[in-house]
C-alpha cells in the first residue's frame, strides 16, 4: 500500500530543520527546561501530522 502525503510531506523537512535549529540554539545559550520542551514538541507535532492527516483522510475509490 503506497502513501501518498501531496503537499503536506514539505512539513517533515520543515520539522527536521527546526528541531536541528532549535538543538545549536540551545547548546549556545541556557533555555528553561520547559522552552526547550515546547520548542522540540512543535517540531515533533509538525513531522507526524502528514501521518494523522493521511490516516483520517476519505479514500476515493
Amino acid at each position: 500500500m503506497k502513501r501518498k502525503f501531496g503537499k503536506q510531506f514539505i512539513l517533515i523537512p520543515i520539522g527536521l530543520a527546526l528541531i536541528t535549529c532549535v538543538f545549536l540554539i540551545s547548546q549556545r545559550t541556557q533555555i528553561s527546561d520547559s522552552l526547550k520542551g515546547l520548542l522540540f514538541g512543535i517540531p515533533i507535532g509538525m513531522m507526524l501530522l502528514p501521518f494523522i492527516l493521511t490516516r483520517f483522510r476519505r479514500t476515493d475509490y
